[in-house]
């Protein structure tokens, strides 16, 4: 059945591992669900789990990248699964000795995409379409208005 936002929040906050499951074929590519966007915030070592057939997910680069926890594809089957393996048991291993798994994200790329962050761009996009402006500091490489 379904959860409210509030229970899945507070779930998501007793466990010690999250997994996150998505998809990368080759007519559909980049996918990134909301719920790897809510992990994101919950500061828990991640998986993910990404099925098809095209290598190099994009969820799969975000959390080798942020160093979240392990990206598994598919499409890297045998490769992957030997990582994924041991990833679990290591994080067993830990959760057994009583201790917390070891997360060390990189911060910086991770408070990029935090919800108030991602609503100040959002504005700004809205503010740069409705005035013909951008604000000082938006864009890369921009050095004011337009």
């Amino acid at each position: 059945g379904t959860v409210s936002q509030e229970e899945s929040l507070s779930l998501q906050l007793q466990c010690d591992l999250l997994v996150v499951l998505s998809w990368n074929r080759r007519h559909e590519e980049g996918i990134l669900t909301g719920k790897f966007f809510q992990y994101l915030g919950t500061s828990k070592p991640i998986i993910s789990i990404t099925s098809g057939d095209l290598p190099g997910a994009e969820l799969s680069a975000m959390v080798d990248s942020m160093r979240l926890g392990l990206a598994f594809e598919y499409a890297a089957y045998e490769k992957d699964l030997v990582r994924l393996k041991e990833y679990l048991y290591e994080c067993f291993c830990e959760v057994s000795a009583g201790r917390k798994i070891p997360h060390n994200p990189e911060q910086e790329l991770v408070d990029k995409y935090n919800y108030r962050n991602l609503t100040a761009e959002l504005e700004e996009i809205f503010r740069s379409v409705t005035t013909g402006h951008r604000a000082q500091g938006a864009g890369q490489g921009d050095q004011g208005a337009d």
